[in-house]
């Protein structure tokens, strides 16, 4: 059965929907935003203040007020998911936007002629922002991660683990099982582990140094096609790293026990892909090994190979093959793009995040994701952040629209919350700032004005954050009418149900 609501008893739980939603969310935003605490079914409670998180865990026992919580979320959960940041600010632009436009809509302005003018004005506002950016340098990009994660160590462990590989797809977070904070940079290139047998590894670590490595796309269950180069490399002795895309049990055998007789030094591992992606990564340990063919196999050189049963590294020096290799990746547009190309020039990194308790360490790795995002989305372009870039924005912003009022009248707001939230008085620092003629910031954190240069927001995030808030607002205010699945115990006036 499905019920038709509309009408006054829809816009009211629109209104409310929005402003409870909203509300909970708006009151984290800044340095000195409060926290939530997230009671959640498949885990313990937990702390935070990022703004997607909190979203996602609000609900409603009115199944109406759920069902547009499930639609107001969507801008913070497509903010978080192109700029990893920036969702709280997301929630505060909609709730006004709409709050402005229900304003117009009830004098008598058409819904759908006001959505049509703030999609104008928007695209009025985006050039006007992008007017005010300016190309980062390093230090701006480690302003950015502190202001994201809302923390000078976060940040600094963050932007110079970027400034290293410099690449965002080269890094990963982790929790530690300890208390401390570590970050393992990896010096070359590394894969998924998939051995023949757990029995070659002796101890829990596997290390050669200076070995030759095999590759071959095929199944080797012939030994005599490979026992020519295996005698050259045996009399040699020499330590010898076999990839393949699977092994007879006979083969897998007979090295087996050579190997734990200790009369060959030998390490069989299976290609950890698939179908196509198991060529392109052949030809990444081609490149990286100097590998030549012979009789349809590669046989090369590695400088270092380490073997853990989760992961395997291979370190290398710098050829001209690689060069060539990373140049094949971006023109193919091959599989794990980015990764792998991190590999092959910066290495990779992985940071542990430590903490006393789970919900600590949990709590501080969604702040060092937000921190990574931000710097990645900031490289293109940066603004004058902590709402100052806005309040600049509103005395030069032309009014010709409703559209354009509604922006005008919300431009402010994010500056205004911030300030609310630090328990500062709003209109004494924006006067004071406004007097300075915007060259100056109120930092919140620490409770003093300070040069513009210190607080930084990635252009792109501001331009995210409106966009998702109006695509939302817009669609709430041209809305009459929501069909759902029949309910229970939730007040509604009959004459506003068909």
């Amino acid at each position: 059965m499905k019920k038709i609501i509309n009408e006054k008893n829809l816009i009211n739980k629109i209104n409310e929907a929005v402003n409870t939603l909203c509300d909970t969310v708006i009151g984290t935003l800044g340095p000195k935003g409060q926290n939530v605490i997230i009671d959640h079914s498949a885990c313990s409670p937990f702390i935070t203040n990022d703004g997607v998180t909190i979203a996602q865990n609000i609900e409603s026992e009115d199944e109406i007020i759920n069902t547009i919580f499930e639609i107001v979320k969507t801008s913070s959960v497509k903010t978080d998911d192109i700029i990893g940041d920036g969702t709280t600010t997301t929630l505060l632009l909609l709730k006004n936007i709409y709050n402005e436009g229900r304003k117009y809509i009830n004098e008598g302005i058409n819904p759908i002629m006001l959505k049509k003018e703030l999609n104008v004005s928007l695209n009025k506002l985006i050039k006007e922002i992008k007017s005010l950016s300016f190309k980062p340098k390093k230090q701006d990009l480690k302003i950015i991660a502190m202001i994201s994660s809302n923390s000078k160590n976060i940040g600094n462990i963050i932007s110079n683990t970027y400034f290293k590989i410099k690449n965002i797809d080269g890094i990963t977070l982790e929790e530690n099982e300890n208390e401390f904070t570590e970050t393992i940079f990896y010096k070359g290139y590394k894969f998924e582990t998939i051995i023949a047998s757990d029995y070659f590894f002796k101890e829990n670590i596997i290390n050669f140094k200076n070995a030759k490595i095999l590759l071959t796309k095929s199944t080797i269950d012939n030994l005599e096609d490979i026992s020519y180069l295996l005698n050259k490399i045996i009399n040699n002795n020499q330590k010898l790293i076999i990839i393949a895309k699977d092994y007879s049990d006979d083969i897998i055998n007979n090295f087996l026990s050579l190997y734990l007789e200790n009369k060959i030094n030998i390490i069989l591992l299976k290609n950890p892909h698939y179908g196509e992606n198991q060529k392109y990564f052949l030809d990444d340990i081609k490149a990286i090994s100097n590998s030549y063919n012979i009789n349809n196999y590669w046989l090369g050189e590695i400088e270092n190979i380490k073997i853990c049963k989760n992961e395997t590294i291979i370190c290398y020096k710098k050829n001209e093959n690689i060069t060539n290799r990373i140049k094949t990746i971006k023109d193919n547009n091959e599989f794990n793009k980015n990764e792998r190309i991190s590999m092959l020039q910066n290495g990779l990194a992985t940071i542990k995040i430590g903490g006393n308790t789970t919900v600590e360490k949990r709590e501080a790795l969604m702040r060092y994701q937000d921190a990574l995002k931000a710097i990645n989305i900031a490289k293109n372009g940066v603004l004058i952040g902590s709402g100052i870039s806005l309040l600049k924005l509103k005395k030069q912003f032309k009014i010709e629209t409703n559209g354009d009022e509604i922006i005008y009248n919300i431009l402010d707001t994010v500056f205004d919350q911030i300030i609310y939230n630090s328990g500062n008085n709003i209109l004494e620092i924006k006067n004071k700032i406004i007097e300075e003629n915007y060259n100056i910031v109120y930092d919140v954190k620490n409770e003093k004005f300070i040069n513009c240069n210190h607080i930084l927001d990635p252009t792109l995030a501001v331009i995210e954050e409106f966009k998702n808030a109006i695509s939302i607002a817009s669609m709430l205010l041209t809305t009459n009418s929501l069909i759902i699945n029949e309910y229970k115990n939730i007040n509604y006036d009959d004459s506003n149900i068909l």
